[in-house]
């Protein structure tokens, strides 16, 4: 058989090919640039917050009365300092009527129990997680039941939408005060 030789392309050919590859990496460079420009605050929320620390708003004196009022302040979720905390109890457990009987107790501190229910397993410790930006009425929520600062988590879920704090009650729920 004989041998062929390759047809080369022409010099015309190759800077039709080369500028078709220019474009196409054009085009996606604006379209990444563009997204990055879109999306720049989201980015910029997700790499400055650790999601430990106490986001505190100012305190501002009040001129009719000269009292200080502070206000907890973050992305709109926590503003009111008028209203309880809401809170959503679970029993993570296994214990029957747990979460119910820690509703009341939980009244009587003056926190609003919007939910009581069961977690989706069992927990050794007792936990705490925030549903807003603000960690400040999870602490405190923790430390009025003696819950360690390190069972205290962040957890944003934006399919819950009128609950502050939900409380998991572990299998240590008998040492809680």
């Amino acid at each position: 058989m004989p041998r062929v030789k390759p047809k080369t392309k022409t010099t015309k050919e190759v800077k039709e090919a080369n500028l078709f590859l220019y474009v196409i990496i054009f085009i996606l460079l604006i379209q990444t640039v563009f997204l990055f420009y879109k999306n720049f605050n989201f980015m910029k929320d997700q790499f400055s917050s650790n999601g430990t620390e106490y986001i505190y708003g100012t305190s501002e004196v009040d001129e009719n009365n000269g009292s200080t009022d502070s206000n907890i302040t973050h992305t709109g979720e926590y503003l009111d300092l008028n209203r309880p905390v809401r809170v959503g109890i679970l029993n993570g457990c296994g214990k029957s009527g747990l979460a119910g009987e820690w509703k009341s107790k939980l009244r009587d501190l003056k926190y609003d129990i919007r939910e009581i229910g069961n977690a989706d397993k069992n927990y050794m410790n007792s936990i705490v997680l925030s549903r807003i930006k603000n960690m400040k009425p999870a602490f405190d929520l923790a430390k009025k039941l003696g819950i360690p600062d390190k069972d205290v988590l962040l957890q944003i879920n934006n399919a819950i939408v009128d609950i502050d704090v939900s409380l998991i009650l572990g299998k240590d729920y008998k040492k809680l005060k």
